[in-house]
Parts: C-alpha cells; structure tokens; sequence
C-alpha cells in the first residue's frame, strides 16, 4: 500500500493519544517544589496499599485496549518534538517498580518509617471525600472506563473503513495517474479520516477525565490513610529525669518534627546489647579510682549548671531540628531522584516500544507498497494485452463511465451525509416537541387537571389545559357571584342590625320612662297607704259628746277626707284626658267590691297619666265640695287609683318581658354579625387566593402561548425541511436509479468481458488465469457494490418512512394547536 499524506495526518493523529503524556510527565518531574516532587510520587509509595482498593487500576495515559482478535486502530506516529526523551536509563537501587528493578525490602524499619513520614508529610493537602462522593467517583470511573473500550473499538472500525476507503480510491483512479508521486485523496477518505480524528479526540478526553477520576480517588485514598497514621502513631509525651519543663518540651517538639528520629533511636538502643559505661568494681581494666569526695556545689555553681543544661537541651532540640529538617529534604530528594529514574525508565521503554512499533510498521508498509507494485506491474500489463484486444474506443468509453460512476457515487454519498444532517436536525425539532410535550404534562398534572390515561399528544394535553382554565374561569365567575350577594347580604344585615338598635334604644328609652313614672307612682301610693295606717281607725263610739263636739269632730274629719279627695283626680278629669274609671257595679257599700276590669295601658297616654297625678284638682269652697263629696265617689276615685296601679304594675312587667326579648334578639343578631363578618373575612380570603390563582394561571397561559408559538414556528421548520427531504429524497431515487442502469451496464461488461476471455483460448494459461483472477476480483467489487446499494437503499427507505410518520404526527398537533389557539383567541376577545 501506498503511503499517501492523509494516511500519515492520521496515524500521527491517531498515535497523538499515545505520545502526548510523556510530555506532562516530564513537565510534572522537572517542579523544583518539594511537595509537587512529592506528590508525583504518590503513586509510587502507596502502590501496595492502592492496590487493595476494589477500583481497576486506570490504563497508561494515551493508550487503549483493543479486543482481542483485532488489529491495532492505527499505526503508532513516531515521537512529538516537544517530548524529551531521556539518553540513558538510569534505575534506582531500591524502586518500586516490578519491571525488572528490585523490591523494597519491607524489613528495613527507618526506611519504612522514612517512606510513611514521606507520605504522611505530602498527603496533607489532599481532600478526604465522602462516601457519597466516592461512590459517585467509582461508578463514573467504570463508565469512563466501558467509554473508553467502545472508542477504542470504534477507533479500530473507523481505522478499517478509512482504509478501505483509501484502498477504492487507489483503484479507481485513472490508469495514467497511479504513477504519480502524490496520489488523489477523495472526499470519502478525508470524511473517514475526520471521523477517525473525532474518535481519538474523543477517547483523549475521556482517558483524560478517568485519570482525573481516578487521581481523585488515589488521594481520597492517601488522605484516609494518612490520617490514620497519624491518629495511631501519636508519639507519647516523654518525661523528663530531671523534673523540668524544658526536657518535656524538647522531647516533645523532637517527637513531632521527626518521627524517623525517634525510630532510629529506638533501634540502635534495642541493636545495643553490650554495655559499654564506665565499670566501677576492682581488678577490671577500665575501672575508674575513686577520689576524694566532693563537696556540694554551691548555688551559683547549681544555677551555672542549670543554664548549661537549657543551654544544652535548646542546642540539642535545634539539632534535631536540623537533623529532622535535613533527613526530610534527603528522603524528598532521594524520592524525587527515584520518581525521576523511573519515570526517565518508562519514557525509554515507551520510545523503544514506540520505535519497535514503527519499525515493524515500516517494513509492513513496504511489504504491502512492494505488493502494491507488483499488482500495479500485472495491472498495467493486463491493460495492456486488453488494450491490443479491446480498440482504444471501448476504453476510453468505459474510462469515461468509470469517472460517471465514481462522480455519481460522490454524489450520492454527499447526499446522503445532507440528508443523515437534515434527519438530525428533524431529531432536534423532534425533541423540542417533546420537550414541549413533558412542560405541558408537568403543567397540567402541576394544575391538578385531568389528563386521559395513555394520550400524551400536544392537542389533547392543549384541550385539557383550555378545559381547566375554562374551568377555572367558571369558578372564579361563580366566586365573583357569590361575593356579590354576600356583600348584599352583609349590607342587609348590617341595615337590620342598625334598626334593630334603633328600635332598642327606643324602647330602652320608653322603658326608663315608663320605670321613672311606675317609681313616682309607687312613691304616691306608698305614701298614701302609710299616711292611711297612720290614721287611727275609726271606732263608733256612743259618745257622750256634746253636738258641738260631734260637728267639730266631723268637719275635722271632713277636712282630711277634702285634702285626699282634692289630691285624687276626678271621673271628670279622667275623662278629659282620655282615661275611664270603672266604678263598682254593686253596691259600694259592700264590704268585699269587686275589682274592676282595667284595660291594658299599651293604649293609654302615660304622659297624660302622669299630668293628671302631677296637677291636683283645686279645692272647692266647702259647701261644694260637701254636696259633691260623698263616700261612693271617694271609693270610686280610690279603686281608680288601684286599677291604675295595677295597669302601671302590668305595663312595666310587659315592658320588662319585651326588654328580655329585644335584648335576646340583640345579641342574636350580634352573633349572626359576628358571624358574617366572619364569612365575609373568609370570602375575602378566598376571593384574594382566587385573585392570585387568576394572575398565575394568566402567567402560565401566556408562557403556553409563547410556548406553542415556538412550537408553531418548529412545525413550519420541519415542514420547510420535510419538503427538502421530499426533494432530496426524490433526486436520491433518481440517483439510485441511474446506478442500477450503471451497475447492470457494468454487469454486462464485466459478462462480455468475461465471454471475451473465454474465447481467447490461443492466450497462454499465465494469462488466462490473470483474466480469471481479474474477474474474480470485478465480481466481487460489484458484489460489494451490490450490497452496499441494497443497504443503502434499506436505510433510506426506512429514513424515509420515520421522517414521513413524524412529519404526519407533527401536522395533526400542529393543526390541534391552531384549532386550540383560535378558541383562545376567540374566549379572548369575547
């Protein structure tokens, strides 16, 4: 096979996944920071507890798995200028690494302990996830995961389909090119080779977000167990001999700064077995004489000690700081000079893999270029006993038909590409109904409307929309009705209410009248029955008296009888004023008269009544007033002023008995106030939640309106691409057309010529089964051709069919939503 520029923009394209981290791996080692050196090398002391972890270990960057069975996507490209590509690999003594490098030995403890510090120390900054997070991280991980394996495949049948479709163009071309040094490129190759390109920037970010994912985990994971390093290894607080803060401090500080200290020293005191103090008993070579003893030293020479000591223990603690800080920036160093070997070793490996790879394809690539030439060779040759068989007529003719077809066949194939872009725009407007059609549902289900079970088409959720506003709008009349007539009732009750008041403070009015009035009475009548007890009575005593005494006596008496006959009204008077006495019907000289029968007071004038009692009747001269006075009148006038009293006693017990039910119906019309305007709050509230259902349901009406505009406007687009589908629909059946009458024509050549090769039995047997090879080869092709035809006509019938019942569905909402928008227009305007 030829190599050709396209080809090669795609193999370097298609190997860029492969050759692009090194670069940032590089990038990524060369920091001068200590604690980016450090967590770079994360991954290579924590390998053996990350391996624990249920999560698949993430594939190199770059690189993809093919199934098994399959050829590799695309040639690997050789290296990018910016990878720096170490000379020589160089291997640390102890890495980690299980490619031929040795293992950590595990029973070293000040390594270990270096290591974990190490990481302890880095991992500080890392994030500790939770476990909703990190269940969320695994499941996109295995997802990105299955992703990155169907690119992969997908990368794999584009690479094959690129270079079929390179190889047809390659043999399609015209005889008098194929000599030339930059072959043709067709469309279909560049399309096939845009396709492979999208894969790979795909499989690119995909591999690029797992690693993001998967370097999320891994220092989850250091996070958590650094952290619990931490809370286990807590060092204890160490106690001083001498008693003094200053020996706690410093151990403390120590103990914390470097833990590695700490180990070292409990190592050597545990490796130390032999003691090697001063000896203090005789006979042995390093005993120590005894001197003369020592006095007490003095408080100055105790004090001197004491500085010296802090002296000493300030001097030792910034010592192991010191020592703390340099076997920190040692094993940082030492880390970074291990996580820079061995990244140096994989990018060697990597370029000799890489190197090995292009090898390999180079000598392929010039094995199949050296076939390609032996079959251009036996080609031309065969073209040329044809062309001593053939005139040179027939093959420019069939040249010609050969350059219609592939023209037709280019044709054909940008066609269907319009149309495949045409179908997704369809598909957009398709799920913008769609969309359309959820919002109504939601809408309606939100709006508590009925929807039919098992219809979800726009007319049908557009008419229950309109029934419920309708709906509503019938209550909201109704509630405006009956808030009407609540307010007519609320004024008529008030009305009441208020004559009802009226009509009580005037009989409370009356009442108080009548009582002030009954009171004076009583008070008369009160008066005058104990003015009559005080009276002595009355005795007939045969007197001895003398006449004059008798006469004296009696006009005495006469004279009280004349001050209570002047102070009681007359029948007369009573007359005059409206007021009729009953007298007695029998004999007033009865002892026991009956009472006379008083008619009720409600007809009577307690007013005149009462001027009748406040102004008395004038004396009379004497002689008068003893022919007029006599003792039937004085018991007529006295049982006028019971009756009268009797009347007054009933008056106020009716007035007493009205002002109990006038009161009873004041406070139930109270009630019934309170409880209307009660009622009338409640309507109230009512009327405003109406009010704010009215203005949200016009909210949403309008939203719905805007919403089936733009559904309207979709609909034209579809229609307008519908008709641009039926146009190209039909130039594609043209086009089909005339490749059937092309493919029968080649059929039939490819018949002559084979009846042609047939009869040339003179030719030698090398050539005939050249001719017969040839054959084989054109029947397959046109085979292919033939298959290839019949599926692409399958598809586009189908295409054919879906855009057809879509474009129907999409008429009858179209013309629902019209009919829906009319009555709304309508109802708006009515």
């Amino acid at each position: 096979m030829l190599t050709t520029p396209g080809a090669s923009s795609s193999t370097s394209s298609s190997t860029q996944i492969a050759s692009s981290p090194p670069p940032i791996r590089a990038r990524r080692s060369r920091r001068s920071s200590p604690t980016a050196s450090a967590r770079s090398s994360i991954g290579t002391t924590l390998r053996s507890l990350s391996e624990r972890s249920p999560t698949p270990p993430l594939p190199k960057h770059g690189t993809t798995r093919s199934p098994p069975g399959s050829r590799p996507a695309s040639r690997p490209a050789p290296l990018k200028k910016n990878h720096v590509a170490p000379s020589s690999p160089s291997k640390s003594p102890r890495g980690v690494w299980k490619n031929g490098s040795d293992p950590i030995n595990t029973r070293d403890e000040l390594l270990m302990m270096l290591l974990t510090s190490q990481a302890v120390l880095d991992s500080r900054e890392f994030e500790i996830l939770s476990a909703e997070e990190v269940d969320e991280l695994k499941k996109e991980h295995a997802l990105l995961q299955k992703r990155i394996s169907t690119l992969s495949k997908r990368i794999t049948v584009e690479s094959k389909i690129r270079d079929a479709t390179s190889s047809l163009s390659k043999l399609s071309d015209p005889p008098d090119k194929r000599g030339s040094a930059k072959p043709a490129v067709t469309d279909q190759f560049e399309t096939a080779q845009g396709k492979v390109d999208a894969a790979q920037r795909e499989l690119l970010k995909a591999s690029e977000r797992a690693a993001d994912v998967h370097r999320r985990l891994l220092e989850h994971r250091a996070a958590v167990l650094s952290f619990t390093v931490r809370n286990v290894d807590q060092p204890p607080l160490a106690e001083g001999t001498d008693g003094s803060d200053n020996g706690t401090s410093a151990t403390t500080i120590s103990g914390d700064l470097s833990p590695v200290s700490t180990a070292a020293t409990s190592i050597s005191m545990s490796s130390r077995t032999k003691f090697e103090g001063p000896h203090f008993y005789a006979g042995h070579s390093d005993a120590i004489i005894p001197g003369p003893s020592r006095p007490p030293p003095t408080w100055k020479e105790f004090s001197a000690l004491q500085e010296k000591l802090v002296a000493a223990n300030e001097a030792a603690v910034s010592a192991k700081r010191k020592a703390a800080e340099y076997l920190r920036e040692v094993s940082v160093l030492n880390l970074e000079k291990s996580g820079i070997e061995t990244q140096a070793s994989l990018d060697v490996q990597m370029s000799e893999e890489t190197a090995a790879s292009l090898e390999s394809e180079l000598t392929r690539m010039k094995e199949l270029e050296r076939q390609l030439q032996e079959t251009l060779r036996k080609k031309d040759a065969e073209l040329d006993n044809s062309r001593g068989m053939v005139s040179s007529a027939e093959l420019e003719a069939r040249d010609s038909e050969i350059r219609q077809l592939k023209a037709r066949w280019e044709g054909e194939v940008a066609s269907l590409n319009a149309q495949l872009s045409d179908a997704q725009s369809s598909k957009n407007v398709s799920e913008e109904l769609e969309a359309g059609r959820a919002s109504l549902l939601e809408l309606s289900r939100s709006l508590n409307a009925t929807v039919p079970t098992g219809t979800t088409t726009l007319p049908i959720l557009a008419d229950v929309l309109a029934t419920h506003v309708s709906l509503m709008r019938d209550k909201l009349e109704a509630n405006e009705k009956s808030a009407v007539a609540w307010e007519v009732e609320k004024k008529q009750l008030e009305a009441e209410i208020t004559r009802g008041l009226e009509a009580r403070e005037r009989i409370l009015k009356e009442i108080d009248d009548a009582r002030h009035d009954g009171e004076e009475l009583r008070s008369k009548n009160q008066t005058l029955e104990i003015q009559l007890r005080e009276r002595p009575p009355v005795t007939i005593i045969p007197s001895n008296l003398s006449p004059d005494d008798i006469r004296a006596e009696h006009e005495r008496l006469l004279t009280l009888l004349l001050r209570l006959w002047g102070s009681l009204p007359s029948a007369e008077a009573r007359a005059k004023v409206g007021i009729k006495s009953n007298p007695n019907p029998k004999s007033p000289k009865s002892a026991r008269p009956v009472p006379p029968r008083t008619s009720s007071l409600s007809d009577m004038d307690v007013r005149a009544l009462k001027s009748l009692y406040d102004t008395p009747t004038p004396s009379y001269p004497a002689t008068s007033v003893a022919e007029e006075f006599t003792v039937d009148a004085f018991i007529e006038r006295v049982q006028a002023l019971l009756s009268d009293d009797r009347a007054l006693v009933e008056r106020l017990i009716r007035f007493a008995q009205s002002h109990d039910l006038l009161k009873s119906n004041a406070e139930r019309a109270q009630r019934l106030a309170q409880e209307s305007s009660v009622g009338l709050e409640t309507y109230q509230k009512q009327v405003r939640t109406l009010e704010e259902r009215n203005s949200a349901l016009s909210i949403r009406q309008a939203a719905l309106l805007d919403d089936i505009h733009q559904l309207e406007e979709g609909l034209e687009l579809s229609m307008q691409q519908k008709q641009e589908l039926e146009v190209q629909a039909a130039e594609q059946a043209q086009t089909l057309e005339e490749l059937q009458d092309a493919n029968n024509h080649l059929s039939a050549r490819a018949l002559t010529l084979a009846a042609e090769a047939a009869e040339a039995a003179s030719t030698p047997s090398a050539m005939k089964a050249e001719l017969e090879a040839k054959i084989r080869t054109l029947q397959d092709s046109l085979d292919e051709a033939r298959d290839e035809l019949d599926r692409i006509r399958s598809a586009e019938s189908a295409q054919r069919i879906q855009l057809l019942d879509e474009l129907n569905s999409m008429q009858t909402e179209n013309g629902a939503l019209r009919n829906q928008l009319r009555v709304e227009q309508r109802k708006n305007v009515k």
